[in-house]
Formats: structure tokens, sequence, C-alpha cells
């Protein structure tokens, strides 16, 4: 996987714009939306809901890294899980201080 940046455009909150992210960082977030069953936009709409200070490119990049993180967790302490996390997507979303 290559670590350029790629931009694309994303409608959030019903606003289009565009965001330029590493082509890794891209897959993460796709392959997130696919197993928790959401739209690329959703996913978008809710990292930006949380952001407070941080940019938009950074909350993404927190957010997966939460993501990812919590499914560490889980199955380092319990049974690993397939598919959805189970929890609820707004947790990894965290409001920057």
């Amino acid at each position: 996987m290559t670590y350029e940046y790629v931009r694309k455009n994303v409608t959030i909150h019903g606003h289009r714009t565009s965001m330029s992210l590493e082509t890794a960082i891209w897959a993460g977030l796709e392959e997130i939306c696919e197993r928790e069953d959401v739209t690329f936009n959703q996913i978008c709409s809710l990292i930006d809901r949380s952001r407070e200070t941080t940019s938009r490119t950074s909350a993404v990049r927190t957010f997966i890294v939460n993501y990812y993180r919590h499914i560490a967790d889980k199955c380092s302490h319990r049974d690993c899980i397939d598919g959805k996390v189970g929890v609820g997507l707004e947790l990894f979303a965290v409001k920057s201080s």
C-alpha cells in the first residue's frame, strides 16, 4: 500500500467538500464503512460533528486509530468478534481538547 495523498470529494452534513488523506487512511475508512454498514458520507459527518478545534483530516485519522485500538483490545482481552464493533461509532470520534 502506498502512502501518497489522495484527494476525494465527500458530503458532510449535506455540503460537498474534499479531503486529502493517505491511501492507507482512505482504505481503513472504507473498511470501517463496510464493517459497520454505513456510508462514507455518514461516517465523515459523524466524525465531523465530534471535532472541535482539530482539523477534519486529523479527526478522521484519530477516529480510525481509536476504532482499531478498540478491536485490538477486544481481541486481546476477550473473544474476538467478526463484523461490527457493537458499540456506537460516536465513541471513536473523540472531541479535541
